[in-house]
């Protein structure tokens, strides 16, 4: 019965934690700037890094490759094409 309860409690906890990093990582911050007229300006978008894992060397050297260019290929599909 107490294993039961320790991992109820586990999972609540977890999905808490889960739907709390969701809506703050979510959470719109706005991408004006108030100016001196009292007006909101368009603010330039923030950088946004992307990190990917895989193997450069070893055996799976090719498919390291082949992910690292399919990526790239996502990601000016997905931008249209603009250097980023």
């Amino acid at each position: 019965m107490f294993k039961f309860k320790g991992r109820r409690l586990f999972s609540i906890l977890f999905t808490l934690v889960f739907v709390i990093s969701f809506t703050v990582g979510c959470a719109n911050e706005g991408n004006t700037t108030p100016t001196s007229t009292g007006s909101q300006a368009p603010v330039a978008p923030k950088v946004v890094k992307i990190g990917m894992v895989t193997s450069k060397t070893g055996a799976l050297q090719a498919y390291g490759e082949q992910t690292i260019r399919g990526f790239e290929m996502g990601l000016d599909y997905y931008t249209k094409g603009l250097s980023c």
